[in-house]
């Protein structure tokens, strides 16, 4: 099964961890900067120190239009702050 973890908080990161076990996990950050930390160092450093990322967990970020289909997607509520600039547009900033 093909999963999406949408926000890569402690909570996206532990679920995307516990998914990767048997399925095959793409975590999307809204931040690309921070996906590609991600991907670089293989540990969510701000939410999850000192946890590695497998190998196979696919960080992924910005447009979340270019994400594959998922057979499941996993959506948390995301702080108001974040409502404000997922995706992009004139009312998105870069925090």
């Amino acid at each position: 099964m093909h999963i999406t973890v949408i926000g890569a908080g402690a909570w996206g990161t532990a679920l995307a961890l516990a998914a990767s076990v048997t399925h095959q996990v793409h975590l999307w950050v809204r931040d690309p900067a921070q996906a590609e930390r991600l991907r670089a160092e293989r540990v969510n450093a701000r939410y999850l120190p000192g946890v590695p990322l497998p190998p196979g967990l696919v960080c992924a970020g910005g447009d979340p239009e270019g994400l594959l289909p998922s057979d499941l997607e996993a959506i948390r509520r995301r702080p108001s702050r974040g409502r404000r600039c997922a995706g992009s547009g004139p009312r998105c900033r870069a925090r």
